[in-house]
């Protein structure tokens, strides 16, 4: 059982220095908060993609700019 810890630890410490290794340096000293790899890569992931309103108030803009075309 022990095992199991320290290897999802380690996991995870990888899976976080993989992502803040390509970050610039603004991305970088954001993630400084963050304890987990999935908390950095929703971080991420909302600041690339956007958050669920953002990504529906975009497609509702390009719906209605294509009805209008």
């Amino acid at each position: 059982m022990k095992y199991d810890e320290n290897k999802k630890v380690q996991d995870d410490q990888n899976a976080k220095n993989i992502l803040t290794s390509s970050l610039s340096s603004d991305e970088f000293f954001h993630t400084a908060r963050f304890k987990s790899s999935k908390e950095i890569w929703n971080m991420l992931e909302d600041n690339h993609e956007g958050t669920t309103v953002v990504k529906r108030a975009r497609k509702h803009t390009l719906v209605s700019e294509y009805e209008v075309f």
